[in-house]
């Protein structure tokens, strides 16, 4: 994970997925493209724990027991609630900054103070995966509530 996947988790792990439902026939749509993408994988995790009671649903694993439209309409339904707090998501960003060393990631406080730069002079957005992180995990989920989703597999 570099500083920027480190931010996309908080990111998620504060305000869902509500940035990335803007438009829910688009947003399905993106959904059934790559749910058919996707190989099935019996052997996946289904859900993901990222804190803050919401979890990555794990496509891989979906597949397996869920239909493209389940998963679509539990995302829609769960990405419109709890929009999350900005002051909450710069006291984690706060908490990364401090302790990030005690992770074990590789990289260095130039590049997490590099990145919080940029980060800050973007406005906060809401940031993709990077390159490294797509080559070493995959990845291919959406943020929901874990409460709901707890003895599904």
């Amino acid at each position: 994970m570099e500083p920027q996947d480190c931010i996309k988790l908080i990111y998620q792990n504060e305000f869902g997925a509500a940035h990335a439902v803007n438009n829910s026939e688009a947003s399905m749509e993106l959904l059934m493209q790559e749910y058919e993408s996707v190989t099935a994988d019996a052997s996946d995790e289904l859900i993901i724990p990222i804190g803050n009671h919401r979890c990555r649903m794990n496509l891989a694993k979906a597949k397996t027991i869920l239909t493209a439209g389940e998963v679509g309409r539990w995302f829609l339904s769960d990405a419109a609630c709890a929009p999350g707090s900005m002051a909450e998501f710069m006291h984690k960003i706060k908490l990364f900054k401090k302790n990030w060393e005690s992770y074990g990631f590789t990289y260095t406080q130039e590049q997490v103070d590099e990145f919080l730069s940029w980060y800050r002079s973007q406005g906060y957005p809401a940031v993709h995966h990077t390159p490294i992180y797509k080559a070493a995990y995959n990845p291919h989920y959406r943020v929901m509530f874990s409460r709901n989703y707890q003895n599904i597999d």
